[in-house]
């Protein structure tokens, strides 16, 4: 698919604020909408004003990264710590797979329908990977250790949008769904129904719209928020942002390889508090580490 180049004034975080005639490239494929139902799209600023407080980080090493991932969900296996399972989207082009994270090369790979556009993955307790899809209100279900599909475990959802883009749990029954709007839906992990919804918001009352993949850490979630290089640290019984990290550093725009879309993949690692994060494209993965609150 084509990829729409814009410069105008873009939506971010709740408010407008302007992009000074800088471009950015469109999600592929893929439409915005905001919580009062308009289309919007996001800018890849951040103004000190968007949270009360600002967290910061450590790059603790980079690692290669397969430029053909257009990468939704990432999380690691739970069979072996030097893997991470990934999905990719893009409509005939989805996939899962399992990755070697420190070289990048990918040890098993499974494909999916063509019919489906990849989103965020989710690997529950008991070794099944679920993996939402953007428009179809399906999540699909695979072996985590071998990929293979489980039929009989993949339903279908309903949220806010209609949409499904990031996907986590906390270990003691709860699935918690992004869908790009500023909502963050707690699922039971048996039954898959709805058991409350959290607004997400500044500390200032401002909503945090287009949250993305998302990842469980300390309690609380870590989200990708689409078309940015930040992510936010949410507090899962109020919805609000407790931290902002900003990682336009990490890999300024100027120095990425040219297919590099924007930031997207959080996995924690285990048996550590180290992350593990790349984006849509990107040709390098890079293991960070959050600073204490």
């Amino acid at each position: 698919m084509a990829i729409s180049i814009f410069g105008s004034l873009l939506l971010l975080l709740g408010w407008i604020s302007s992009i000074g005639g800088s471009s950015s490239s469109e999600r592929i494929g893929e439409t915005t909408v905001s919580v009062d139902g308009t289309s919007s799209k996001p800018i890849d600023t951040i103004s000190s004003a968007i949270v009360t407080n600002g967290g910061s980080y450590k790059l603790i090493s980079t690692h290669s990264h397969d430029i053909n991932s257009f990468t939704q969900g990432l999380v690691f296996s739970s069979h072996d710590e030097s893997l991470v399972i990934e999905s990719a989207g893009l409509y005939g082009k989805s996939d899962v797979r399992i990755v070697k994270y420190d070289t990048g090369e990918v040890v098993k790979k499974t494909a999916i329908d063509g019919k489906y556009f990849a989103e965020g993955v989710h690997l529950s307790e008991d070794g099944v990977l679920y993996m939402l899809t953007w428009k179809e209100r399906t999540c699909l279900a695979f072996d985590g250790a071998t990929l293979e599909k489980r039929e009989d475990l993949s339903f279908k959802y309903q949220t806010h949008t209609g949409e499904g883009w990031g996907i986590t749990g906390d270990g003691e029954g709860n699935l918690y769904v992004s869908d790009g709007s500023n909502f963050i839906f707690v699922w039971d992990s048996v039954t898959k129904t709805e058991l409350r919804r959290m607004e997400v918001r500044t500390s200032q009352g401002r909503p945090v719209r287009f949250l993305n993949e998302l990842e469980w850490y300390h309690g609380d979630i870590l989200a990708n928020v689409w078309y940015s290089d930040v992510i936010v640290r949410i507090d899962v019984e109020t919805g609000i942002v407790k931290h902002i990290y900003d990682l336009k550093k990490l890999y300024p725009k100027k120095d990425r390889n040219e297919e590099a879309d924007c930031l997207n993949g959080i996995a924690k690692m285990k048996g550590s508090d180290d992350l593990f994060v790349t984006g849509k494209q990107f040709n390098k993965g890079f293991r960070i580490r959050l600073d204490p609150e």
